[in-house]
Parts: C-alpha cells; sequence; structure tokens
C-alpha cells in the first residue's frame, strides 16, 4: 500500500515540477512567481520575450509552460502551437488579461491545455496548473462561455446526408471536434461527461462507416475541413 499524501510529500512534488514561464510585465511576473513559491512550486524559469521561451523549448527542459499571449515579440499563441506540434507531452495553460472569443478559440485550437485569466485567484491559479500537469483541459468561467457563444455560432455540418444519420447531439459534437476541441472540453462546453462523449463518437463512427475523427470530419464537411 502507497504512502499517504502529506503536505512535506505534496510540497517536495511540486518542487520537481519545472515551469517555464513567459510574462513580459515585471510587476505580474513577480507576483506570479510570488505565488507559485508559496503554493510549493520553485523550479521556475521566467522569460519576457517570445524568442526565449521558444530556445527553451528546443531544450524540452520544462514540463509545463505558463503562457502569456501578447508579447513584445509576437504572441503566445506560437509557443504554444510549437509545443503542440514538436513536443505533445509538455502542456501549455495559458494565463492572460486577454479575455475575448478570438483570443480563448485561437489558444485552444493552438492546443492549450487551459485557459486562466490574471485575475483569477492564487488558488484558482494553482488549481489550474495541477489539473493540467494530470492531463486535464481547464477553462476559466470567463473563456468558457466565450467557447459556448463560438460554438453557438458555428454552421452547420455542411453534409446532409450525414447530418441525416447523426442525432443533432452527435452533429454537434463533431462540429466541435473539426473546431480542434478535445473530449474533456467537448464535454465541458455541452456539460456533459468525457465517457458519455466517447459513446458519441463511438457511434458517428459507426454511423458513417469511419474509423478515426480525420475520417469522420472528411464524411462530414468534405475533403477540405480538418482539426486541429
Amino acid at each position: 500500500m502507497p504512502p499517504p499524501i502529506t503536505a512535506d510529500s505534496a510540497s517536495h512534488a511540486h518542487r520537481l515540477v519545472r515551469i517555464l514561464i513567459l510574462e513580459d510585465d515585471p510587476v505580474i511576473l513577480a507576483s506570479l512567481i510570488s505565488v507559485l513559491q508559496s503554493s510549493g512550486f520553485e523550479a521556475l524559469t521566467p522569460v519576457s520575450l517570445l524568442t526565449d521561451a521558444l530556445q527553451h523549448l528546443e531544450a524540452g527542459e520544462f514540463d509545463i509552460a505558463l503562457v502569456d499571449l501578447n508579447l513584445p515579440d509576437g504572441f503566445g499563441f506560437t509557443l504554444i502551437e510549437a509545443l503542440a506540434r514538436h513536443i505533445p507531452r509538455i502542456p501549455s495553460l495559458v494565463l492572460t488579461s486577454m479575455i475575448d472569443q478570438t483570443a480563448v478559440v485561437d489558444a485552444i485550437q493552438a492546443g492549450a491545455s487551459g485557459y486562466i485569466i490574471k485575475d483569477d485567484s492564487a488558488i484558482q491559479i494553482n488549481h489550474a496548473l495541477l489539473e493540467v500537469l494530470a492531463g486535464h483541459q481547464i477553462l476559466s468561467a470567463a473563456a468558457t462561455a466565450l467557447l459556448m457563444q463560438y460554438v453557438g455560432a458555428l454552421a452547420p455540418l455542411h453534409s446532409p446526408t450525414a447530418l441525416k444519420q447523426l442525432t443533432e447531439r452527435e452533429a454537434e459534437i463533431l462540429d466541435l471536434i473539426a473546431q480542434g476541441l478535445s473530449y474533456q472540453q467537448i464535454g465541458e462546453v455541452l456539460t456533459i461527461a468525457t465517457s458519455t462523449v466517447q459513446t458519441h463518437i463511438k457511434s458517428i463512427y459507426a454511423k458513417l462507416k469511419v474509423r478515426n475523427k480525420a475520417q469522420a470530419i472528411r464524411t462530414a464537411f468534405g475533403p477540405g475541413q480538418h482539426s486541429t
């Protein structure tokens, strides 16, 4: 039987987590470092430029990236995309003051595992980090609301034949997959369990006679569509 998790063992685990922090505002950066250190995170690598963050990416010297979006030499989306494409084992968590629909959708489609706001409390930031490190996705309440508005405005599936074969919920889920959302993110948007999303996906594959999401998207949307 494994030993119980104590405050000391949890703090030790936190100390082993290497966090790359991409933040150009020195005041916010100092506050963030203080928050993380008070939560037990000690292996912190702060950088203020996108180019510096990308250099650290090449070395793969961190376990998670905490990413601001607006930077002096570019946008954090570039780092998020690079991580998702080249080192998918390292997740990225957006921490920004940008709270608009385009930013939220772009970050998720680029591969971010979470989107939280700088105004969130220290407890919320710490919780978001732990959730992402555990392989989960997490969105702030404001980001979730914006994502739901975006989903509601999406055009219906292009193929009438595919649409007739699917239930309304299945068509909605396939539409979200085509937008690049993960199963868990779809569950959060539709307020259903991830296991329920997976059950719908299996039904979609069976009805469309396909074996994977790429084939399902091509069948429903046509060859010009793909998921990110």
